[in-house]
């Protein structure tokens, strides 16, 4: 006659000492000798218990998908983040490009310095670089040892340090998943505030009633030690600043600009004030203030 167990109901063997499904052991008084009973089932339709997050987290951390990911996209990640800051370069944030661009930089010179390593070795006879494979240097004629170069895979990476260690490579892709997931959630959201440039569509602009000068020219030839700052009004909307030292007056001017964004391309500017920041007097009436203006050409 068939045996069961009487735990999850699994056919066993007649010499069975443990069930082969659920790892119960077996005794001839607590095994089934005939089909098992309803009540034989009734353990084995209860819900598993919820998994910890702790517990997600490992199985997340050790998955073998991810860990792939992380040694293999981490190299083109490294170039996205240098193109990208370069991008916020030419549209006016400074600080981010630098900050992207030199993360990156690092982190492409430190795989290009473990492809180097793996790629290169030295003469034992007089230090010279050769590559791994070559027996004898070109440079004293000394036999080279054979050096293995380990495989690429999870099981090397895994035994490395620093920011080659398969940690600092899961770290490296987690941060950037979160990174571009906020930036993409900035682009959004406010677009404008990303992609506008007030400063840089101020400095293209002229007032022809005034002269033949752009405001970046005016700005270089005109004052000494200008500086440019921008300060957000709404979405798409500005006060833009060009402040230095004017000759003409004998004291540092402050200029402000009213930028609008259209969001179709164009964009709307107007000229608000100029103060004279020593003297405190300050030129906003139309009239006073494009006299004021044209006397810095």
């Amino acid at each position: 006659m068939s045996k069961f167990c009487i735990a999850c109901g699994a056919e066993l063997p007649d010499n069975a000492r443990f069930c082969t499904r659920c790892g119960a052991k077996i005794s001839e008084e607590s095994s089934g000798t005939s089909e098992p009973s309803h009540s034989a089932f009734a353990g084995s339709s209860q819900p598993k218990p919820p998994l910890s997050p702790a517990a997600i987290w490992e199985s997340f951390w050790n998955a073998q998908w991810f860990t792939w990911a992380a040694i293999k996209f981490c190299r083109v990640i490294n170039w996205v983040w240098l193109a990208f800051g370069i991008f916020l370069l030419f549209a006016g944030w400074w600080i981010y490009g630098i900050i992207f661009i030199t993360t990156a930089c690092g982190y492409i010179l430190a795989v290009h310095e473990r492809k180097q390593k793996r790629a290169v070795t030295a003469c034992p006879s007089c230090g010279k670089k050769v590559k791994i494979g070559v027996n004898f240097c070109t440079e004293c004629g000394a036999e080279i040892p054979v050096k293995e170069i380990p495989p690429d895979d999870p099981a090397t990476a895994g035994k490395e340090e620093g920011s080659y260690s398969l940690r600092a490579k899961k770290i490296g892709l987690l941060i950037s998943a979160v990174v571009f997931s906020v930036m993409l959630v900035l682009v959004t959201t406010s677009g404008d505030a990303l992609f506008s440039n007030p400063i840089g569509n101020i400095k293209t602009v002229t007032f022809e009633d005034c002269g033949s000068l752009t405001m970046e020219e005016l700005a270089d030839q005109k004052l000494k030690g200008a500086k440019w700052f921008q300060e957000k009004i709404d979405d798409g909307t500005y006060h833009v600043f060009l402040q230095g030292y004017s000759p003409y007056y004998g004291e540092d001017v402050k200029i402000q600009f009213y930028f609008d964004d259209q969001n179709d391309g164009t964009f709307e500017y107007r000229l608000d004030k100029l103060t004279l920041l020593d003297s405190g007097t300050i030129f906003q009436d139309p009239f006073e203030l494009m006299f004021a203006f044209a006397m810095l050409y």
